[in-house]
């Protein structure tokens, strides 16, 4: 990282510049960055007196942000320490991680945001008014934000755009050519979950992929960790992955190396590590998860048609579409008595996996028996 990059990011915090450079290691920096952070925040609390309320919003959230960094607790439930990184970054120390421009990017507003220099809102324009005028002035100013926002997005291709739509067709032309099937097969889910892609080297016939993507594939394989592709889902990668169009959509179902690294390191505790919702502490019974008073979540079904690489539920998902993946009869009828016996819940969010890709009539039974709780007032479902 060259110095130009380091001094941006620190340049509406260089007071942490200067504890990390005078800090002999990064649990000194840790302890001084934590007491500079409490001294900011209080040198700063007759500043708010001269900030709007969403301007005041930003520093809080951006404050609370740079606190959970800094936290030691944060190191273990992440594996990530950031003061280290910055620690090696400013003292110009080799470092391991693979840093991107757009975590830089973060940073950086983090920064900016708590030092009040965010450019979020802009309070010249608004300072002197009050009243009816100050409203007409920040309408305005989210008319400009809206405007900018739509400009923005414009810039990237959507699925319904002329030339992605024959793109798509393209493709689904050549994965019905080499299933042999008719389009009437590749429109039916019920063929789709028959053909679900579960190794490389059935998706590099059907799309180019990238050496890293293919290694990754192939380690979540042996490592045991669900993956899986419908090949509708594969028509809609761009053929050509260098050309960076369909980033987005690969994503979702492409697992990175660095992430099937970290799963296969910690095979064995999974559960424990890469349970960031806390559902295990959190489940009063099977197949029920419970963290808010009027709401509570219902797993009867195990899997999805496919695995998307964010999932929170990787953990104890198996495989995409795997046969086992309904729950016993005793511990539906266990998870749907626990919910009837508390009158409190109003709301039941079925999920998983996905709810609707279990048989309609084993769906249908669970909806009808929730449907009869007469103290639920919203059956959700989540697929």
């Amino acid at each position: 990282m060259n110095s130009d990059t380091i001094n941006k990011v620190f340049s509406n915090l260089p007071e942490f510049k200067e504890v990390l450079l005078d800090s002999e290691s990064p649990e000194v920096a840790r302890e001084r960055l934590l007491l500079e952070l409490k001294k900011l925040v209080e040198a700063n609390i007759d500043d708010v007196l001269d900030l709007g309320g969403l301007e005041y919003s930003v520093r809080l959230s951006c404050a609370r942000a740079i606190r959970q960094f800094l936290a030691r607790r944060t190191v273990k439930i992440t594996g990530f320490d950031m003061v280290e990184l910055l620690w090696a970054v400013v003292h110009g120390k080799e470092i391991n991680e693979k840093i991107s421009e757009a975590f830089l990017e973060d940073l950086y507003r983090i920064f900016s945001g708590f030092a009040g220099k965010d450019e979020i809102y802009a309070k010249d324009a608004i300072s002197s008014l009050s009243g009816r005028e100050a409203a007409i002035e920040r309408s305005e100013m989210l008319n400009k934000i809206c405007r900018d926002s739509e400009q923005a997005i414009a810039n990237y291709a959507c699925g319904l755009d002329e030339d992605v739509v024959k793109q798509h067709e393209s493709n689904r032309s050549r994965i019905m050519k080499y299933y042999n099937c008719t389009e009437e097969d590749f429109n039916d889910y019920k063929w789709q979950l028959d053909n679900i892609i579960r190794n490389v080297e059935t998706l590099e016939k059907l799309v180019e992929l990238s050496d890293s993507e293919k290694r990754a594939i192939k380690k979540a394989k042996e490592n045991g960790l669900p993956f899986g592709i419908t090949p509708y889902y594969a028509s809609l990668f761009d053929p050509d992955y260098k050309k960076g169009a369909d980033r987005a959509i690969r994503a979702q179902v492409l697992p990175p190396e660095s992430y099937v690294q970290a799963m296969g390191d910690n095979q064995s505790e999974r559960k424990e590590k890469f349970d960031f919702m806390r559902e295990a502490d959190t489940s009063p019974v099977d197949l029920i998860t419970r963290r808010y008073a009027r709401i509570a979540i219902f797993k009867p079904y195990n899997t999805c048609s496919q695995i998307c690489v964010y999932c929170q539920r990787n953990w104890e998902i198996d495989d995409a579409y795997v046969p086992q993946a309904l729950a016993s009869k005793e511990k539906i009828d266990k998870a749907i008595e626990w919910i009837a016996a508390n009158p409190s819940l109003t709301e039941i969010l079925v999920t998983g996996g996905d709810p609707l890709v279990m048989p309609d009539d084993e769906i249908e039974k669970i909806l009808i028996r929730l449907a009869e709780i007469k103290s639920l007032r919203r059956i959700r479902i989540g697929t």
